[in-house]
Order: C-alpha cells, then structure tokens, then sequence
C-alpha cells in the first residue's frame, strides 16, 4: 500500500505542512524589530501604519491597490477587535484553533467522498 492512499497519511501531511512553512519563514527571515527602518517593513508598520506603503502601493494597479486596503483593514481589525482580545490572543484564536478546525472539517468532507 502506497504512503499517500492512505487517507491518514494525506491528512497527517496537510496538518504537518503549515508548521513546516512557518519553520521554513521564521528560519529565512531575519529576528523582527520594533525599530523603524527605512529600506523595509518592521513591525514599527504594523502597529504605527507603514510609511512605505506609498512606495509599494503607487496606486496605477487596481490589484495593489485592493491589496492595500485589505492589509489596511486586517490591522485595522485587529486593533479593534469586539471580543477585547490583544494581538497575541487574537492571533493564536484564530492561527491555532479556528484555521485548523476549519480545514479539518473541510479535509473531513473532502475525504468523506
């Protein structure tokens, strides 16, 4: 029996392959700052709004500039949150247990046919 036909397997490696991105991320990208830098994004833009977007967003793409307001309301949203959660909480509520849960139950049904 191949390692992939078995239906435990397909859903042990699609739970297994987002942490293996975000150990792959966290390793290739530099330890982050509160610091403003001028050559890139910190988390100075996250939690201040990011002086670069005018650079990254110029505004002659319709694509950049519906990417910009959706990243302007994600922070937007999470800075006024209506369960009164900080960033920390919001993040592991919906990374740790509502992703996963979602993409089980749709893995569930996928499977199920």
């Amino acid at each position: 029996m191949p390692l992939f036909r078995s239906t435990f397997f397909k859903w042990l490696a699609l739970v297994i392959f987002p942490f293996l991105l975000m150990l792959g991320v966290n390793t290739c990208c530099g330890p982050s700052t509160l610091e403003y830098q001028e050559e890139q994004c910190t988390r100075y833009c996250h939690d201040h709004g990011c002086p670069h977007a005018e650079r990254k967003y110029d505004g002659t793409y319709r694509l950049a500039r519906l990417g910009k307001k959706a990243n302007e309301w994600n922070i937007q949203a999470m800075h006024r949150n209506p369960f009164g959660l900080n960033y920390q909480e919001a993040n592991l509520l919906v990374y740790v247990l509502l992703f996963p849960s979602l993409m089980a139950l749709l893995l569930w049904g996928a499977l199920k046919k």
